[in-house]
Formats: structure tokens, sequence, C-alpha cells
């Protein structure tokens, strides 16, 4: 399968929630990591909003994917969208479960020992306002505290698998703790985006270097507008 791979950016939540909507409208297999700039905070798809409950200096954000809140900042976020039967897996917990193995390929390769783990849902998940107060099915975990969180959205044969991976991130409130401070040690945000990248690449799927098309720019800026809105 081939994978078209978008250069790694940094932006707002408005910009980057639009951008991940257009790619899954377009569906064109593709693979891409960013960051927030400035520090934002996504929710899921259909949590409760209260504005009580987040930072209030933060842009709040809804994503298209389900799962519950998370705080941006300091960590690396990843965006894929497949066919539902591709080599990632004919249904969606298979594609979860072999992005979850890649992304610990990449880490392991950088001497970060993370482990993926099959977790139960806890039946309070959808009560709880943190996406990583909790993990579900096929979670990564470094030292037994969950480092990357995902979620996913499938329509029309497709899949949008959006997650985060906590680099350096420090927040008791939403149980986010990073790698650096799990590990005491810095790693660069562009080493583990390579190292993820070829761990895409040894599974058998043809990366292409690429950028966004007319069209997906256009959606984007066409999308913009509902996501300064977390209401909807």
């Amino acid at each position: 399968m081939d994978i078209k791979f978008l250069k790694t950016i940094s932006d707002n939540g408005f910009y980057n929630m639009a951008m991940d909507e257009a790619l899954f409208i377009t569906g064109m297999p593709t693979l891409r990591f960013y960051t927030f700039v400035p520090p934002a905070v996504t929710i899921g798809r259909f949590q409760k909003f209260n504005p009580s409950e987040f930072p209030q200096n933060m842009d709040i954000v809804r994503r298209l994917t389900g799962g519950r809140a998370i705080i941006h900042k300091g960590d690396l976020t990843y965006s894929v969208v497949v066919p539902l039967d591709s080599v990632l897996g004919k249904t969606a917990p298979e594609v979860y479960k072999k992005i979850g193995e890649m992304f610990q390929v990449g880490l392991n390769k950088l001497d970060i020992p993370a482990e993926l783990v099959r977790a139960k849902l806890n039946p309070d998940y959808v009560n709880r306002v943190s996406c990583f107060s909790a993990s579900a099915r096929y979670e990564l975990q470094l030292e037994g505290k969950k480092i990357l969180g995902s979620a996913q959205k499938v329509e029309n044969g497709k899949i949008l698998q959006q997650g985060s991976l906590f680099v350096d991130s420090e927040n008791e409130n939403f149980n986010q703790l990073g790698v650096k401070q799990i590990m005491g040690k810095e790693f660069e945000i562009e080493k583990i985006v390579l190292a993820v990248k070829e761990a895409f690449v040894k599974s058998g799927i043809n990366i292409t270097d690429d950028e966004l098309t007319d069209k997906e720019k256009k959606l984007i800026d066409n999308l913009l507008p509902k996501y300064h809105n977390p209401q909807l």
C-alpha cells in the first residue's frame, strides 16, 4: 500500500483538526505528524463540553474522532487515513493495534522501552475528562504509564486515527506524563518521527513524501469556521 507522508508542522488546534478532517474526506492514504502552537485542548467527538474542566488560557477544539480530552503541550500528535481493509488491518481494532505496534518499534529503536498493552475499557472511562486517565484497547505504556492515546472515526470504508505521544509533558490533573519526565532524558521530536516512519516502511508500506492537494487546501479553509466552536 502507498501512503503519502506530509511534512511535520506546528500550527494551531483549529487548523490541525480541519486538516485531519479534510484528509479524511478526500480519503487518500496519508500519514502526518504535528504539534500544537499555541498549546490547545482537544475534546472527543461525543464528549460533553464543560469549559470549567479545562485550562482557561488555551484554545479548545472538538476532534472528529472519539475519546476524551487531551492537553496538547509537549506532545507529538499523528493522524493516519487508510481504507478500512488495508495492510494495516481489515477492521478498526486491527488498525488500532498495528499502529500501536509501529510506535512501539520506533520508540524501542530509540531505546525507549515502551510496551503495547491491551487493557479492558474502564466502565467509568466515558465519565473521565482526560484521555490519559485510563488505557483503552491497545495503548502504549512506559513504566506502567500511558504515553500514547489514540482514537478513531470509521466512515464510508475509511478510517481516521488520531493520537498523541507525550514526549515532554507534565500535567497531574490530566494524568499526562511525558517520556522525558519518566526516563529523565531529552528526546528530539524529529528523531521520533523518523523512527516511527521507518517502522511503517518496514511493515510493508510504501511512504512517499508529498504535499496537500489543492482540493485538500480548499476543504481546510471551508472547515476552519466549525472548529472554532467546540460546542459543535
